[in-house]
């Protein structure tokens, strides 16, 4: 079973009418890595997350993973930069043990 993660990727980026390589030229990555992150063969370090949702225009990096987007059919522009850095605050968090996953 594909990770939520992995099914965000492939959802947004076909909603922003985007394709594999350009995602990947936006986030300075590889047209593989982003169809492994797609499959769910692979996911991007921590640090690599928001700057995939900022180049599918989609800034709740928690959500991104936590949640599956399909079925919420997300708005985009509603949650903003200041949404992106709260959210990249929790990952960091996450990393560092403070709060757990899950």
């Amino acid at each position: 079973m594909k990770s939520i993660f992995a099914r965000n990727v492939r959802y947004l980026r076909r909603k922003n009418k985007m394709t594999v390589e350009e995602l990947a030229a936006s986030c300075n990555t590889t047209v593989s890595a982003i169809r492994s992150y797609e499959d769910g063969r692979a996911m991007p370090r921590m640090d690599k997350i928001p700057e995939m949702c900022e180049a599918l225009k989609y800034y709740d990096v928690i959500a991104m993973i936590k949640v599956d987007l399909m079925k919420h059919d997300v708005n985009f522009g509603v949650m903003g930069y200041e949404k992106m850095i709260a959210s990249f605050r929790q990952i960091q968090s996450i990393i560092a043990g403070a709060i757990p996953i899950g």
